[in-house]
């Protein structure tokens, strides 16, 4: 069984938790994984840099600690490089959060 989404040309397998863009691998790391994952799952919906933040440090978000933390941000900018262009990653019109800017479908096959 095979689980794939897709946006724009950009696929992301579900079961080996990879990512490809114009059928090329593209080398992300754990944590660029699951921020890709967590912006597709919920487009075209932004995601707030606050929820964005738990998935990068793995702990609620503190606001006095994120005064000064570019963490996301920066995670987004290395998404953002690898993925290239086209963008398919978007700051959200309030700059609060992130979001996918294209059609995401979900398809799964088996194959026997």
């Amino acid at each position: 069984m095979q689980a794939h989404v897709r946006f724009a040309d950009v696929r992301l397998d579900l079961l080996s938790c990879k990512a490809y863009r114009g059928g090329r691998a593209i080398g992300l790391s754990y944590i660029e994984y699951r921020l890709l994952l967590l912006l597709v799952k919920r487009s075209p919906a932004p995601v707030s840099v606050r929820e964005l933040h738990q998935v990068v440090i793995g702990r609620p978000y503190n606001d006095d600690w994120m005064l000064q933390s570019n963490t996301v941000q920066v995670s987004i900018h290395r998404l953002r490089r690898k993925l290239g262009l086209p963008a398919v990653i978007h700051t959200a019109d309030n700059k609060a959060g992130y979001r996918i800017s294209a059609e995401v479908s979900l398809w799964a096959s088996t194959n026997m």
